[in-house]
């Protein structure tokens, strides 16, 4: 970005182009491989992770994967497909939360019927199509 020739302009761009990658490396490094699901993704963190041990919810995953499309692509597309893997077989729906190997959460029963992941996945994924133009991974998963 070149903004003129003024030395407090281009000082504030060169600030701004550190600070963007020191916060995207920083972002990107926060992600783990989950043997189960065989995948990247970043994690939720924060008292899901931390303290209760699960990792959720896919809102999170969703928004997460949203922001990694201009990234890693590959990662986002990985933290997409692992979004995937935490629906119930029988019903579909998509769990709150997993953790350990491939446990599926409800929180104890506290998030059994969330209304607004669903939307984020679909968020998430219209992102990374719009940016990706990955139809084939869209069509042909």
């Amino acid at each position: 970005v070149n903004l003129g020739n003024n030395n407090n302009v281009d000082e504030t761009t060169k600030a701004i182009e550190r600070e963007l990658k020191w916060r995207s490396f920083q972002f990107q490094s926060y992600s783990v491989y989950h043997d189960y699901f065989q995948k990247h993704v970043i994690p939720q963190g924060s008292e899901y992770l931390y303290l209760s041990g699960t990792d959720g919810a896919p809102r999170d995953q969703s928004l997460f994967a949203a922001s990694a499309v201009y990234l890693n692509p590959r990662l986002a597309r990985e933290t997409l497909e692992l979004i995937m893997g935490v629906r119930e077989v029988s019903s579909g729906a998509m769990k709150y939360a997993f953790a350990g190997y491939g446990a599926l959460s409800s929180a104890l029963g506290l998030h059994e019927f969330p209304s607004d992941l669903d939307i984020f996945y679909l968020m998430a994924v219209s992102e990374y199509l719009a940016a990706t133009a990955d139809w084939d991974w869209f069509i042909n998963g």
